[in-house]
């Protein structure tokens, strides 16, 4: 019987949004990374690409608001003290 080595486990390679990444964690569980940064550990590969998609939907969601509000000032831009 072949011996089974953790660091021969392979996963589909998904298309990366943004700077995130999944890989491995351990025997049975997935890793999302923002670079170089753990964001969190899902038991699913499913589950992680999930919380990838809501992140980068989350990111562009902020950006929106914040055109809005810069666009909904008198002169268009950011105060400052």
């Amino acid at each position: 019987m072949d011996t089974w080595w953790q660091s021969e486990r392979k996963i589909r390679k998904y298309d990366k949004i943004e700077d995130y990444s999944i890989e491995p964690w351990g025997e049975k569980y997935y890793a999302l990374y923002k670079g170089n940064c753990l964001i969190c550990v899902t038991v699913y590969k499913k589950g992680a690409v999930e919380v990838m998609k809501r992140l980068s939907e989350a990111k562009e969601d902020d950006e929106v608001e914040a055109r809005r509000f810069l666009e909904s000032r008198p002169n268009g831009k950011e105060e400052t003290k």
